[in-house]
């Protein structure tokens, strides 16, 4: 078995005009024997090229939350495709260019008969039966009347971040955070769902904090995060279910969710 070519620099190119050769890919070759491939000149030491090079993501430092927690006003933002029953924004179930802005008013907890998800990307089925498993409005309405935060933004933004490429997620993180930045809001709880997905809510943090407001994402693929830039990132439960478990009892559960939801208040007071 050939190792993958090994590349020699172009000795009649300048410095400036240089760049790293990109490898020839075989696509007449299965992907599973292209990897297998790599993985055996990997083992043996035998020269061999990524088929996909990954960028260090740009550092950039994190704002500070400029209130108490106890005065600051926080709004909710999710890549899981939460939309109201009918889905009037149309947002599609795959590779969303666009999100919605609902308003939950005054309620305290989000009702499953109001709520559907458009997402191709993870089962749905325990959000489906209570949505504030993706989208916290009853621990965090209730950690208002607590006073740990000073209130609850009554409006929540949803897209749908499966399938979602780089560039676009970018595009869209940047849409919303100058919809974010033009409200009296102090920070932003992300909750992110499958990878492409997490990498769609981690380009919509970075943008926001790019904007001066202080984001956590709360994911259950807190790697892929990581590895966009963000920084401020707490482990949910599961792809399926960031902020809740059906299998627990009901009171179990609640105490569960209020400390991944606290776990994410306390980040956003830290760098």
């Amino acid at each position: 078995m050939k190792p993958l070519p090994v590349y020699s620099r172009d000795t009649d190119s300048s410095d400036e005009d240089y760049k790293p050769p990109v490898p020839l890919i075989n696509y007449g070759i299965p992907a599973p024997k292209r990897c297998v491939s790599m993985l055996l000149a990997k083992y043996k030491c035998e020269n061999y090229h990524t088929e996909v090079d990954m960028y260090a993501p740009v550092q950039m430092d994190s704002p500070v939350l400029k209130v108490p927690l106890s005065e600051a006003r926080i709004i909710m933002i999710t890549d899981g495709g939460l939309v109201p029953v009918g889905n009037p924004d149309r947002i599609p179930p795959t590779n969303a260019n666009s999100f919605g802005i609902y308003s939950f008013g005054r309620c305290k907890s989000l009702e499953s008969g109001n709520y559907e998800v458009s997402h191709q990307g993870y089962c749905h089925n325990e959000i489906d039966f209570n949505p504030n498993r993706l989208l916290p409005v009853d621990i965090l309405s209730f950690l208002t009347d607590k006073g740990v935060i000073g209130e609850l933004y009554p409006y929540f933004v949803s897209t749908t971040g499966v399938m979602v490429p780089c560039e676009n997620a970018k595009s869209l993180g940047s849409r919303i955070a100058d919809f974010v930045k033009k409200r009296p809001i102090d920070a932003a709880i992300i909750v992110s769902t499958c990878a492409t997905s997490t990498r769609c809510g981690s380009y919509i943090g970075i943008a926001l904090e790019n904007k001066d407001i202080p984001a956590v994402q709360i994911t259950n693929l807190t790697d892929i995060a990581k590895s966009t830039g963000m920084h401020r990132v707490i482990s949910g439960d599961s792809v399926d279910c960031p902020i809740g478990n059906s299998k627990m009892s009901s009171e179990i559960e609640w105490h569960f969710r209020q400390n991944i939801v606290l776990n994410a208040l306390n980040t956003l007071t830290h760098i």
